[in-house]
């Protein structure tokens, strides 16, 4: 859930009844004296639904993070999008920071995750901790942090260990 531009709007995406995954996207408001949900989109067919994701609001978008399936989780080579005031979904690249390469980093990039926490700082977005569903290490736990600039055109979100 996280906090929309009206400070009486509230949004809620994804999840999971423990049995099938969606990546819905609901909006509760709040005016008149009482709490309305409406639905703002439900996902394409091609979309994997998910739970245990993390989310930002960064002017009408909605930024989301990571999250997926028991046996599956989102990468971070792409961040999908939701624009509030379309209603549509669309996936956004991503840049790696080549200064960065190592155990938690392919080729550059944080490894996808799930059960980790997502805030907005400033005009960056931290990402910290979380699991991933990768079998041959047995549910990897992150320790790491990673940060991506949401300011200026998209061909600037570059992911990298530095903030501030």
């Amino acid at each position: 859930m996280l906090r929309g531009s009206d400070p009486c709007t509230f949004y809620v995406v994804g999840g999971t009844t423990g049995h099938n995954f969606f990546l819905d996207v609901d909006k509760l408001t709040f005016a008149d004296g009482k709490w309305t949900w409406t639905s703002e989109a439900e996902a394409t067919p091609n979309m994997e639904g998910r739970y245990r994701l993390e989310a930002v609001m960064h002017n009408d978008l909605i930024f989301l993070f990571g999250g997926g399936r028991p046996d599956y989780v989102v990468e971070l080579r792409t961040v999908t999008v939701f624009d509030t005031k379309k209603k549509t979904f669309f996936d956004l690249p991503t840049l790696p920071d080549d200064d960065l390469k190592g155990a938690n980093w392919d080729d550059a990039y944080p490894k996808g995750r799930r059960c980790h926490s997502v805030t907005k700082w400033k005009n960056s977005v931290i990402v910290v901790g979380g699991c991933s569903a990768d079998k041959d290490d047995d549910d990897i736990r992150h320790v790491s942090y990673f940060c991506i600039p949401i300011e200026g055109p998209p061909s600037n979100y570059r992911f990298t260990e530095n903030f501030g």
